[in-house]
């Protein structure tokens, strides 16, 4: 037995190297579909509600909240269940993950971007909710295994920043024209029929960036070889004990 864990740690071990810039391109990339997006929902979304489809601003605001709530217990649980995905040969462990968070983000993106003024106050209340949620959780599921990933693949204090920095610059990029589209269209004179084709070429793009991103990542199996970790209720117990946990979780509302 511990002859097979030995082996097993120094095939995990010949898998640490110096990583592609192809490689940290790609990571970067798929990031840079999720944020394109998300920029998009942080600077719109509430003019968007408020101005043009005449939602309430308490009623945007409480929904926001019950978002936050959800928001501040999702992440240890998506990361219980993605460290324990048994890697596929071909398809990977932490890839599996951030494929599935593509449709998720794109099914709560066009919940919130395609409303009506004419839909009742109660519908948007929970279609709303539904979107945060959904979109939050794709992005969720995303970002913990895209950054398991990044320090699985190396030991390299220097290539973990190297990919840090790459992927900054990607997402800065497709962010900063997220923005600038904000500032463009988004405003009191432009037609809602214009916004629901920006937003949907906006979501296309998103997605269709994240997709090739995700595409190109290599992930071998033979990196999660030896792996241990620990139980879930153990796993809650040290969460909801951490001090920031609980710090962020009371900013969040």
């Amino acid at each position: 037995m511990s002859k097979r864990k030995n082996n097993s740690r120094q095939e995990r071990d010949s898998t640490i190297h110096k990583v592609p810039f192809s490689q940290k391109a790609y990571y970067g990339i798929s990031m840079a579909g999720f944020t394109f997006i998300g920029s998009m929902i942080d600077g719109a979304m509430l003019k968007l509600y408020t101005d043009f489809i005449l939602f309430p601003a308490l009623l945007f605001g409480i929904v926001q909240l019950l978002f936050s709530i959800i928001n501040a217990i999702n992440d240890p649980i998506i990361g219980y269940f993605s460290d324990r995905t048994t890697p596929v040969e071909g398809k990977g462990k932490r890839k599996i993950w951030l494929f599935r968070a593509i449709p998720l983000v794109a099914i709560g993106y066009f919940l919130m971007i395609f409303m009506n003024p004419d839909v009742p106050h109660m519908a948007i209340f929970i279609f709303l909710l539904i979107g945060l949620v959904l979109h939050d959780t794709g992005h969720a599921m995303n970002s913990i295994n895209r950054g398991a990933l990044m320090i699985t693949v190396t030991d390299d204090d220097i290539e973990r920043a190297s990919f840090a920095t790459i992927s900054l610059v990607f997402q800065t990029i497709l962010g900063i024209i997220s923005y600038l589209l904000i500032l463009l269209f988004v405003i009191g004179t432009t037609p809602l029929w214009v916004l629901y084709i920006l937003f949907t070429i906006v979501g296309v793009i998103g997605m269709g960036v994240a997709f090739l991103g995700v595409s190109g990542i290599k992930e071998p199996s033979k990196l999660y070889y030896g792996q241990t970790f620990p139980k879930f209720k153990q796993l809650i117990k040290e969460v909801f004990k951490s001090k920031s946990f609980i710090f962020s979780s009371f900013f969040n509302l």
